[in-house]
């Protein structure tokens, strides 16, 4: 079970309140999302952002991957979520060297388990894909990111997150914004500054996090495909955090 600090009950049940709003509003399949406790003790605040969820209609994300997380299982050495793991433990640890990193799952197992690294995350899709192909199903895809426009958009000026990490899904956030700044494009990461109200973040878009292949760059890896150019962007544009 999930243990928030007392000082996060109030952003916890903000967050709860929306995803019940947002369900009644969008109940087919619907998916909550939010954050994992410790979230907002961490030097940075960070909001990654994937495009659905398989096979988890109707339940809540977060719970569900907490455990996932903390046991160690299969996810956190699958390429999606061994991914958020070094990126995030990058994020927070100004990017030491990847090879002496720790493993996700011991990752996971620590930091994560004992609130040292946290983060939030949300899908764009909250339908759940339930028909077995891994591939993004682009009709339940497109229909509930502009169902969900407004509550995706409340989510995040709630969740006030320092940095957003999508999943090759950036305009799908960028769009939210009140309104935002190119600052550098590549293959591999595309980094903007937006601005909600009074608060802006930095978004960095990379490849999709189950990816493998890139059309110029050959394969994907996890250093050099999403660490060290997330760490070039991050470094090179970390002066616009405040």
């Amino acid at each position: 079970m999930m243990n928030y600090p007392s000082d996060e009950i109030g952003l916890k049940n903000r967050i709860d309140e929306l995803n019940a709003r947002w369900e009644a509003a969008c109940p087919d399949g619907f998916l909550s999302y939010g954050f994992y406790p410790y979230y907002t003790k961490q030097k940075y605040r960070i909001l990654f952002v994937g495009r659905e969820a398989h096979s988890m209609s109707y339940d809540d994300y977060i719970q569900v991957k907490y455990k996932d997380y903390i046991n160690a299982s299969g996810d956190t050495n699958g390429n999606f979520h061994r991914r958020i793991f070094y990126l995030t433990y990058g994020l927070l640890n100004d990017f030491p060297e990847f090879a002496i990193i720790p493993h996700s799952s011991d990752i996971a197992k620590g930091d994560f388990a004992h609130g040292r690294l946290s983060f939030a995350f949300m899908n764009v899709s909250t339908i759940g894909n339930e028909t077995g192909d891994t591939n993004t199903q682009w009709p339940e895809y497109e229909k509930s990111n502009k169902d969900g426009q407004r509550f995706r958009k409340e989510m995040i000026e709630i969740l006030a997150p320092n940095i957003i990490v999508c999943a090759y899904c950036g305009w799908d956030i960028t769009q939210l914004a009140d309104r935002f700044e190119s600052l550098e494009s590549s293959e591999l990461v595309t980094t903007e500054q937006l601005f909600f109200g009074s608060i802006s973040c930095l978004r960095f878009d990379t490849y999709h996090w189950c990816a493998t292949n890139a059309p110029s760059v050959g394969g994907l890896n996890d250093e050099d495909g999403f660490y060290n150019p997330l760490r070039d962007a991050f470094r090179k544009f970390r002066h616009l955090l405040k």
